[in-house]
Order: C-alpha cells, then sequence, then structure tokens
C-alpha cells in the first residue's frame, strides 16, 4: 500500500484450513540493540481461519487501506475465487464472491489499477479470465475471457501489474 507505507504478505497454510497475513510498516524501523536488527514496531499477524472449506493460492493488493486478498476456494471437487475485502486495514473484513460456478475457477491474481479500481484474473477450465471492480471490491463485473485458447493454468503462469489506470497480464 504505497499510500500508507505498508506491505501485505500473504500465505496459506499447507492443509488449506485457511490464510495467514503479516501487514509491516515500512515506513518506520527501530534499531534493536541488544540483538543488532530492525525491526518493524507496527507489524501484526493475523490468520482468516476456514472451517467449511479449504483456500489456496493467495494474492493480496492494497491501496489506501482497502486490501483485497484473492484465494482459490476448494469445496469438494469444485474450486472458485473468493475475495477478502476489508477497509480498515484487515482490523475486519467481509467474504466476497468473484467466480462461483460448477466450472473449476483457479489460481487468481488481484491488483488495483485505480482507487477503488481492481483487477481480478484466475484460470476457468485453463482458460485465462478476468473480473473488474469499481468499488473496492464490494461487487464485481461481468467475467471476460483474456485467452483465446487453452492456457498452462497446471503451472500458475500468470503475472499482472498496473500502471496508469491499466492492467497488464501475461500468461
Amino acid at each position: 500500500d504505497q499510500e500508507k507505507l505498508l506491505t501485505y504478505n500473504v500465505y496459506d497454510r499447507a492443509n488449506g484450513t485457511g490464510l495467514f497475513t503479516r501487514i509491516e510498516n515500512v515506513g518506520s524501523w527501530i534499531w534493536y540493540s541488544a540483538q543488532s536488527y530492525w525491526y518493524h514496531p507496527s507489524s501484526r499477524n493475523f490468520a482468516i481461519e476456514e472451517k467449511t472449506f479449504q483456500v489456496k493460492y493467495p494474492s493480496v493488493a492494497a491501496k489506501n487501506n482497502n486490501i483485497l486478498i484473492v484465494a482459490q476456494k476448494i469445496n469438494g471437487t469444485n474450486n472458485d475465487i473468493i475475495c477478502y475485502r476489508s477497509t480498515d486495514g484487515f482490523n475486519s473484513y467481509k467474504r466476497v464472491m468473484i467466480a462461483d460456478s460448477s466450472d473449476n475457477e483457479t489460481y487468481p491474481q488481484i491488483e488495483f489499477i485505480a482507487e477503488n479500481a481492481a483487477i481480478c484474473t484466475y484460470f476457468k477450465n485453463n482458460v485465462l479470465y478476468f473480473k473488474a471492480t469499481t468499488d473496492g471490491g464490494a461487487t464485481w463485473g461481468t467475467e471476460t475471457k483474456v485467452s483465446d485458447s487453452q492456457a498452462n493454468a497446471e503451472y500458475r503462469g500468470q503475472g499482472m501489474c498496473s500502471n496508469g489506470g491499466y492492467a497488464y497480464s501475461a500468461w
């Protein structure tokens, strides 16, 4: 989050029961002389627990305290894309489904392109798609196909960045 000088790291648990997130204030360092290292005084960790389904392959984007974490929701043999949305630095969050169908949606990536506007890419049946939000992740627009043919989703081979209000994706 460039506006707030915060970094967000998100990890899935090996058993898929939730996500672990670490927030660090990169603009504030303190020297801990007793152990001879620098640390972030306002770092904090939190977990997102799920009891009825698994979550894997998370991606995070943050802009001006609006944080979106997307992940692959695994419920039996069906895979969908879920978003954990926070507007208060992840003191609280809401779950929002981005892609929820009988098809398998996998390996999401998220990127803010402007204030409250973000793009989420994901594979559906090995074809790359995206959905966009203009309200900070509260709602998501129509699914749009990006690749005309089969992509190699097996390697989670996509990446995304933004510049000047545009999202750029490679797969």
